[in-house]
C-alpha cells in the first residue's frame, strides 16, 4: 500500500490526466513517471489506513486528516483520525476545518478537475461513485 499513491496517479497520468502547472505534458510514459515521482518527494509521504485511506506522516501532529485517496479522485475523509473512525465506521460523513497538507490537499481543492477528467474519459462510473463517496 505504501506505492499506492504513486501508482494511482501514474494510472490516471497514463490515460491523460495532467496538470498545467507541471508542464507540458511528456510524451515518454518514464518522462511522466519521473515528474509524478519528483513531486511525491517533496510532498508529504501517505501512511495507509485501511483500503485507500492514508493519514500523512508530516507534519507529525495530532489533527492532520485523513485522506480518501484514489488517484486524482482524492477527498478528506475527515479533519483528523477521530473524525475519520467516526465517518469510517459509524457512518457520519461530516469533515470538519483541515490542515493543509501540501500536495494532497491540492488534490482536493482541484477534485472538480478529476471529475471532469473521468468523466469526459469514458469512465463517467468512476465520477459517480467520487460523488457518492463525499455526498
Amino acid at each position: 500500500m505504501l506505492k499506492w499513491p504513486l501508482e494511482r496517479l501514474l494510472y490516471d497520468v497514463e490515460r491523460g490526466f495532467w496538470w498545467p502547472d507541471w508542464g507540458d505534458c511528456p510524451g515518454r510514459s518514464e518522462e511522466r513517471k519521473e515528474i509524478i515521482e519528483g513531486a511525491l518527494l517533496s510532498a508529504p509521504r501517505l501512511i495507509p489506513l485501511i483500503g485507500h485511506r492514508f493519514i500523512p506522516e508530516e507534519p507529525n501532529g495530532k489533527d492532520n486528516p485523513v485522506f480518501s485517496m484514489h488517484g486524482f479522485d482524492t477527498i478528506y475523509y475527515g479533519a483528523n483520525l477521530a473524525q475519520y473512525f467516526r465517518n469510517e465506521f459509524e457512518g457520519m460523513h461530516e469533515i470538519g476545518p483541515t490542515r493543509h497538507i501540501p500536495f494532497w490537499s491540492d488534490i482536493v481543492a482541484r477534485q472538480e478537475e478529476a471529475y471532469a477528467f473521468y468523466a469526459a474519459t469514458g469512465k463517467p462510473q468512476a465520477a459517480i461513485d467520487a460523488l457518492r463517496d463525499i455526498l
